[in-house]
């Protein structure tokens, strides 16, 4: 990671060593027992975008390893000497950090993606931030976050927010831009054939998509065809179009069977009239309906039956535990309960506990598992059926895949 690039590189070497930014700023260390990460140097905390310490260096010297702020014997955070060499923000956040219960070995996992594991993908974003932060983060920034709440909110298909989303962006496969990447050999629009095809002509001022925009019933028959770019034509439309979004949704829907009419008659050769696209537009608006009024209805009549699982018993000679949490996000605390019943449903043990530094819900499920584990350990029982509602937390303990992630070590310990 410190290596240097020296005089006369090989081709290969300057290649790997022109990525090695992207690894340091997406590879973090994982506490496991602390041995291997230090403290004031290394990125630990589970905190964008730096994952270090931001508290001045006090008590302990610069060079000083996380392995001192724990407990060995009790496989925890000394919170008492964590409170009082950082500021009260990071104490909270350290104290929160599962440790490994086995005495794990510190491990370097990667944080553009959820597991903790390298993907092309997640470097790729990474690579987007560094290059952001290099030039400077726009002013727009504000704006844009609004932009894509409003596009995201939209009840619409998927396909039809995917499509404003690719415009909004600028990356639809237009045949301008093919034709810079060297992928055509022209750019001219394939339908009117007379002016370079843009985003914004393919599915606004060509004459083919204007027909449809101006339709006699059309909302946007009156506007303007000269918006500079997709960009303030999409602000023109969230600013106008207000009635509870249905028009917005209408205007998203339009625009996309408008690409795929381009696309028909482009490689199919199979033109549609404008009266189609805008029938289309709205079957697609009036589908999405239907099929969310279905799924409300479907939810209502589960709730009015009641659970649909029953509890039932274990087979001799096993026993079953059930565990469950509550979690109090802005308490960062939780709460779990655990009970233990033979193969008659009789009650063998119950257990309660309250519990602090929680982050997450994911993290309080974790450790309910964990302690009814513990608690069948203690009471001598290795027969034993556990069963709970955490679905990914079952799933990532059934798992065959490797956990990188933040809480990775919690589910190894399991």
């Amino acid at each position: 990671m410190d290596a240097k690039l020296k005089g006369a590189p090989s081709f290969i070497w300057r290649s790997l060593w022109s990525s090695l930014g992207i690894l340091k700023e997406g590879l973090v260390w994982r506490v496991g027992n602390g041995s291997g990460i230090k403290i004031w140097k290394d990125k630990w905390l589970p905190r964008p975008v730096t994952y270090q310490i931001q508290t001045p260096i006090n008590m302990l010297d610069s060079e000083t390893r996380v392995e001192p702020l724990i407990d060995k014997d009790c496989r925890s955070w000394t919170v008492d000497l964590v409170q009082s060499v950082f500021r009260e923000e990071e104490a909270k956040l350290i104290c929160s950090i599962p440790i490994s219960r086995r005495g794990a070995s510190d491990r370097r996992i990667w944080v553009g993606s959820d597991r903790g594991t390298y993907t092309i993908k997640s470097a790729y974003f990474i690579e987007t931030k560094l290059s952001n932060r290099s030039f400077g983060e726009p002013s727009t920034t504000g704006s844009k976050n609004s932009e894509w709440r409003d596009l995201w909110r939209l009840e619409v298909p998927g396909k039809v927010k995917i499509l404003i989303w690719k415009c909004l962006n600028n990356i639809l496969p237009t045949k301008d831009r093919l034709y810079k990447k060297n992928i055509v050999d022209n750019y001219l629009c394939p339908v009117c054939e007379r002016e370079k095809e843009t985003i914004m002509h393919a599915l606004w001022v060509c004459p083919a998509a204007a027909d449809i925009w101006g339709g006699e019933t059309s909302t946007f028959r009156k506007w303007r065809r000269d918006y500079p770019d997709f960009q303030q034509l999409w602000g023109e439309m969230i600013k106008k179009l207000s009635q509870e979004n249905i028009e917005l949704a209408a205007a998203c829907s339009t625009t996309y069977h408008i690409w795929t009419r381009r696309n028909a008659y482009t490689f199919q050769n199979q033109p549609k009239n404008p009266a189609s696209i805008v029938s289309l537009a709205q079957t697609d608006l009036a589908s999405l309906k239907e099929i969310k009024q279905s799924n409300n209805t479907n939810a209502v009549r589960s709730q009015e039956r009641g659970p649909s699982q029953l509890w039932k018993p274990p087979e001799w000679p096993f026993f079953k535990v059930n565990f469950d949490v509550a979690f109090d996000k802005d308490k960062e605390s939780m709460g779990m309960g655990i009970i233990l019943r033979d193969s008659e449903g009789g009650l063998q043990a119950t257990f309660t506990a309250p519990k602090t530094h929680i982050l997450l819900a994911f993290q309080a499920k974790v450790s309910a598992l964990h302690r009814a584990m513990e608690l069948c350990s203690e009471l001598g029982l290795n027969q034993v059926i556990i069963e709970g509602d955490a679905k990914v937390v079952i799933d990532s303990v059934n798992s065959k895949n490797e956990d990188n992630s933040w809480l990775g070590q919690e589910i190894d310990d399991l």
